[in-house]
């Protein structure tokens, strides 16, 4: 195992599950175990491309759908179409080569901002946690050392599941 750290860390995501809404709950767990593949298999030469390339894909349609999730928590619809307009949202990242992260995260804010205007202003608390994220994210990727990668990105992990936690929490 390359990067063992950013393997292991994906513990926190699925904590947070155990204490989540069901449609995070379920998105939170898939983007775990999609998360422990891609990083298990990520720089295995002996695993085929396409296979690198699919747990990659689960890795990020796991983060897709988290966010999706926890912006449809916040929508005052019936339960049944929480769940529909998340499958289609996740089969339409699928159908994509990459999703659009940026709109994504927009979304996010937009909904963050909506719990935020109905609950005060302790979920604002959200928007810095996944800024620091962002940034542990951008620093991490530049890094050439290995082990300075995988640390950084577990701390990634460990960030932006304590935000996850701070939405479905606050």
């Amino acid at each position: 195992m390359k990067y063992p750290i950013s393997t292991i860390t994906n513990i926190f995501y699925a904590t947070v599950a155990c204490f989540a809404p069901w449609p995070v709950a379920i998105a939170l767990a898939a983007l775990a175990v999609g998360s422990v593949a891609f990083h298990l298999y990520e720089d295995r030469k002996d695993v085929p491309s396409e296979r690198r390339r699919a747990y990659q894909k689960a890795d990020e349609i796991g983060m897709f759908a988290v966010f999706i999730a926890l912006i449809v928590t916040q929508m005052p619809v019936h339960p049944a179409a929480s769940v529909l307009g998340l499958v289609l949202l996740v089969v339409m990242g699928v159908m994509h080569e990459d999703f659009d992260k940026y709109a994504i995260g927009l979304l996010f804010a937009v909904a963050v901002i909506a719990k935020a205007s109905a609950a005060g202003w302790p979920p604002l608390l959200i928007l810095p946690v996944f800024g620091i994220a962002y940034i542990i994210r951008q620093f991490g990727e530049g890094r050439a050392v290995r082990w300075q990668r995988d640390a950084l990105h577990g701390a990634w992990h460990l960030v932006t599941a304590a935000g996850f936690g701070l939405f479905v929490w606050l």
